[in-house]
C-alpha cells in the first residue's frame, strides 16, 4: 500500500470542506434573530422503510460487515443479482428483479447517477467504505418521485454525515497479495461538522490479467442553523486500474477509470412545508484497451458528464397526509473516440400524494413526466396501497409504468465483438406486485415478507447474437418480454446470541416471439437464488456463516459458502477473518469470466 501517496490527494478535499464550512456558516447566511423550532430532517428524497409501506424496502448498514464489499452485501438480497467480474467491487453489474443493469437505478444521496455511456460504470461510486452510512434498496418499480428508468428497482447510497467526532481505520491482507486500507476522520462542530475518508486496495489477481488497484477519497461538510435549516455538501473521487481478462470479450484487456462526484443538498422547513434544493455534478473517464498484447489494435477513450439541479418540495395536509413535488433539470454529455461527441437533456417533473397517517390503511399515488431532448415525452404513473387487518400483518400492492431510453453504447458502439444500433427505441414496462409482511411481536423477533410480481416489457433492449452472425453481439429491441417472480424473506432472532436470516427468489422471463438468438444480458438473470446467514453473537464478537446459491437456467449454477469471524480486543480495536468460497468451487456470473477460488482475508479495525 502506498500510504504516503494518499495524503496529497486528501488535501484538496480537506481544504474544500473547510472552505465550504466557513462560507456557509449560519451566521454568514442567516440573520441571528431568527428562532427555529426543533425538527428532525432526513436529507435526500429516499425515505426510510417505515415511511414507504406500499413498497418492498431493504436497508443495509455496510459498517456492520467488515471486509465485505458493497457488491457482496447487495448480492445477499434475493431480489438483487450482482454479476461480478472481480473482487472488492472492482467491476460489477447490478440487476433487480430480473431487469437488466441498465434498468436498475443507482443513486447517491437521492441523486440519480446512471452513467449515460453504459451501466457497467453505475457502481463506480467513488466513495470509501467508511463514508457510507447505509444503502437503501427499493425492490420493484421506482420510476415515481425519484428514479427515472428504475424498471426493476433502485439503490440509494447514503453518505456518512459528520454529526459526531470520531476517528477510525481498517486494514486487511489476504490471498493473491490482496490488501485494502481505509481511514476516516470526522469532527463535529457547534453548528455542523466536517469529515473525510480515504481508501486504497490492490491485488495481484487470481489469474492472469486480473490484477487491480483502486483508490477513493471523499470529504463532506454539514452546516445547521438551528434544527430547521441544514446544508450538506459531499465530494468524492475514485480511481480504478484493472486487468479485464474476459470481462467483456475473449481478450486479455485492461481498463482505467476515474470518477468525480459533487453533491450539495439544502433542507429548509417551515411548519408543515419543507423545500430541498440540490445541485449535483458527476464526471467519469474510462480508458479501455481491448488486447494488452496488441495495444494499438483497439483502444477507447470515453468521458461522460452528468450535471443538474433538483428541487423537492413537500407539504403536510391534515386530511391527505402529504403532497410532494420534484423538479429535476438534468444534462448528460459524452466525448468518446468510439461513440463520438454528443449531449442530451432530461427535464423531469413529478407529483406524489402520500397518506400513511393511519397505520392500518394507507396509499400513495404519483405521476412523473420525463421530457427528453431526443425522445418523446414519457408519462409514468404509479399507485400503491397497504392495509393491516391486524397489528402485525400488512398487505401491500403496487402498479407502475416505467421507461428507459437507450444509452450511448447501445446506440453507437462498434467493436469486433459488440455493435450498437442507432435505430433503437426506448423501452417501456408495466409492473404489478403484491406482497405481505408479518411480524410476531413488538420486538420483531420473527419477520416474514413475501412478494409476487409481474412485469411486461416492450422494446426491451438487449445484446443478442444470431446464428447468421456468431462473431458479434448487436443491441436490439426485443418485441415483448414477460417476467414473473416470487420473493420471500425470513429473519429470526432465536435468542440473545443467535440470529438467522434467509431469503429466496424465483424469476422467469418469456419472449413473445421465437428466440433464435443468444441473449447476452436480459435473459441471464438467476431463475432461482437463495441466500442464508447465521450470526452467533459471542461476548468477544459476531461470528457469521453465509451461503449463496444461484442458478441461471442453461447458463451456470453454483453454491458458495463463506464466513466472517470477529474478535474484539478492546473497545478500540478488533480483528476479523474472512473465508470465502470454502470449497474452492469454480463458478462465474459472466460467461468465460471465472471468479476466484477460495479466498482468505485477515484484518483489523481501529478506533482512536
Amino acid at each position: 500500500m502506498r500510504y504516503f501517496f494518499i495524503l496529497p490527494r486528501l488535501l484538496p478535499f480537506l481544504f474544500l470542506s473547510f472552505y465550504i464550512l466557513l462560507i456557509l456558516s449560519p451566521g454568514y447566511i442567516f440573520a441571528r434573530e431568527i428562532e427555529l423550532d426543533p425538527i428532525t430532517i432526513t436529507p435526500g428524497p429516499f425515505k426510510y422503510e417505515c415511511e414507504m409501506p406500499t413498497k418492498d424496502m431493504v436497508i443495509i448498514n455496510p459498517i456492520q460487515e467488515p471486509g465485505l464489499s458493497i457488491e457482496e452485501l447487495l448480492d445477499q438480497e434475493a431480489a438483487l443479482d450482482v454479476s461480478r467480474r472481480g473482487i472488492l467491487g472492482i467491476q460489477s453489474d447490478l440487476s433487480i428483479r430480473g431487469a437488466t443493469d441498465e434498468q436498475t437505478t443507482v443513486a447517491i444521496n437521492g441523486i440519480i447517477l446512471n452513467d449515460p455511456q453504459t451501466a457497467h460504470h453505475n457502481l463506480n461510486l467513488a466513495i470509501p467504505e467508511f463514508a457510507i452510512e447505509k444503502i437503501e434498496i427499493s425492490e420493484g418499480p421506482s420510476a415515481d418521485t425519484w428514479a427515472q428508468g428504475a424498471v426493476g428497482g433502485a439503490v440509494n447510497v447514503v453518505t456518512t454525515k459528520p454529526v459526531s467526532t470520531e476517528r477510525k481505520a481498517s486494514f486487511m491482507y489476504g490471498t493473491d497479495s490482496t490488501q485494502k486500507g481505509s481511514v476516516y476522520l470526522a469532527q463535529s462542530l457547534s453548528s455542523g461538522g466536517i469529515n473525510f475518508a480515504a481508501e486504497e486496495a490492490t491485488s495481484n489477481g487470481w489469474r492472469f490479467d486480473t490484477d487491480f488497484r483502486e483508490f477513493s477519497v471523499s470529504s463532506s461538510a454539514l452546516v445547521e442553523a438551528g434544527d430547521k435549516v441544514s446544508s450538506y455538501i459531499f465530494a468524492g473521487y475514485g480511481e480504478k486500474e484493472f486487468g479485464a481478462a474476459n470481462f467483456y470479450s475473449l481478450h486479455n484487456s485492461k481498463e482505467w477509470i476515474d470518477t468525480f462526484f459533487l453533491n450539495w443538498n439544502t433542507s429548509i422547513e417551515i411548519d408543515q412545508f419543507k423545500i430541498s434544493p440540490k445541485l449535483y455534478y458527476r464526471k467519469h473517464h474510462d480508458k479501455y484497451m481491448l488486447d494488452i498484447e496488441n495495444p494499438d489494435y483497439y483502444m477507447n477513450y470515453h468521458k461522460t458528464v452528468i450535471n443538474g439541479i433538483q428541487a423537492e418540495a413537500e407539504m403536510g395536509i391534515k386530511a391527505f397526509g402529504s403532497i410532494q413535488a420534484v423538479v429535476d433539470i438534468n444534462r448528460q454529455s459524452i466525448n468518446s473516440t468510439r461513440l463520438g461527441k454528443d449531449s442530451r437533456s432530461r427535464n423531469s417533473y413529478s407529483l406524489a400524494l402520500k397518506n400513511y397517517k393511519n397505520i392500518f390503511f394507507g396509499y400513495d399515488a404519483s405521476i412523473r413526466v420525463d421530457d427528453y431532448s431526443d425522445y418523446n415525452t414519457d408519462i409514468l404513473p404509479q399507485a400503491g396501497i397497504f392495509f393491516r387487518p391486524v397489528q402485525y400483518l400488512k398487505f401491500r400492492s403496487l402498479i407502475a409504468k416505467s421507461a428507459r431510453p437507450p444509452n450511448y453504447t447501445e446506440l453507437f458502439y462498434d467493436s469486433p465483438s459488440n455493435k450498437g444500433n442507432k435505430n433503437l427505441s426506448p423501452e417501456k414496462a408495466l409492473n404489478y406486485e403484491a406482497g405481505a409482511d408479518l411480524t410476531f411481536n413488538d420486538n420483531a423477533d420473527i419477520k416474514i415478507r413475501c412478494t409476487i410480481f409481474r412485469r411486461v416489457s416492450d422494446n426491451l433492449i438487449d445484446w443478442i447474437q444470431r446464428p447468421s452472425n456468431t462473431d458479434f453481439y448487436q443491441a436490439t429491441n426485443i418485441t415483448r418480454v414477460k417476467t414473473e417472480g416470487l420473493e420471500a424473506g425470513l429473519d429470526v432472532k432465536a435468542c440473545k446470541w443467535l440470529n438467522i436470516k434467509g431469503n429466496y427468489s424465483y424469476m422467469d422471463s418469456d419472449i413473445d416471439e421465437d428466440q433464435d438468438y443468444i441473449s447476452k444480458y436480459a435473459l441471464n438473470h438467476p431463475d432461482h437464488k437463495i441466500f442464508s446467514q447465521v450470526d452467533i453473537l459471542l461476548p468477544f464478537g459476531k461470528q457469521s456463516v453465509r451461503l449463496l446459491y444461484k442458478n441461471r437456467k442453461g447458463y451456470s449454477s453454483y453454491l458458495i459458502l463463506g464466513s466472517t469471524f470477529n474478535y474484539k480486543l478492546n473497545k478500540y480495536s478488533s480483528l476479523f477473518l474472512i473465508i470465502d468460497n470454502w470449497f474452492d468451487s469454480t463458478y462465474w456470473d459472466i460467461k468465460s469470466n471465472v471468479l476466484p477460488g477460495r479466498q482468505l482475508m485477515v484484518g483489523t479495525r481501529l478506533r482512536f
